[in-house]
């Protein structure tokens, strides 16, 4: 998970970058699917004279080579495939940082549930002093999020809601 922070832009100090959905979109349509499109119009049979030079000869070749329209296709539908998700994330109010947040969280309670299951997953108690909930599994999770992020959260509402679903999934699997 580290590592896939490290390479998304994201609010995390370790992101390359925080930039929001809208901007990922339009650099992804300013930088390679508008360009994509151009280039595949560009090796369409109708302009290879725009290829052509007097001294090849009758060289009918294009120099757009049908493995590299390919592969720019290859990374279009990629790019396209992302722009998609993160206009359902723009609808839907959801950012980067919180959804590594989430995940975080939810792998860290899930793996101490599956390997300590005597462990009651608990959202811990509350202190009015450091307003934030201490216990064994906060601080638990609050460590293995400092461990990948760097960085300290209290963390107690993202807690709170996957203990939440942890529960609610128990009884419907139970």
């Amino acid at each position: 998970m580290r590592r896939v922070i490290e390479m998304t832009p994201s609010s995390f100090q370790l992101s390359p970058f925080n930039v929001t959905a809208t901007q990922r979109i339009e650099w992804l349509n300013t930088n390679v699917i508008r360009p994509i499109e151009r280039l595949k119009v560009a090796g369409d049979r109708e302009n290879l004279p725009y290829f052509h030079h007097w001294e090849d000869g009758a060289d009918p070749k294009c120099m757009i080579a049908d493995e590299l329209l390919a592969d720019l296709a290859e990374l279009r539908a990629k790019a396209e495939d992302l722009t998609e998700s993160l206009q359902i994330e723009i609808q839907q109010d959801i950012s980067h940082s919180s959804e590594i947040r989430f995940d975080i969280v939810f792998n860290a309670l899930g793996d101490l549930h599956e390997h300590f299951p005597e462990i009651k997953l608990s959202r811990g108690n509350w202190d009015r002093e450091y307003k934030c909930s201490f216990g064994r599994v906060p601080d638990y999770v609050r460590r293995v999020f400092f461990e990948i992020t760097e960085q300290n959260e209290k963390l107690d509402g993202v807690i709170k809601d996957v203990v939440a679903d942890f529960r609610k999934n128990q009884r419907i699997f139970s």
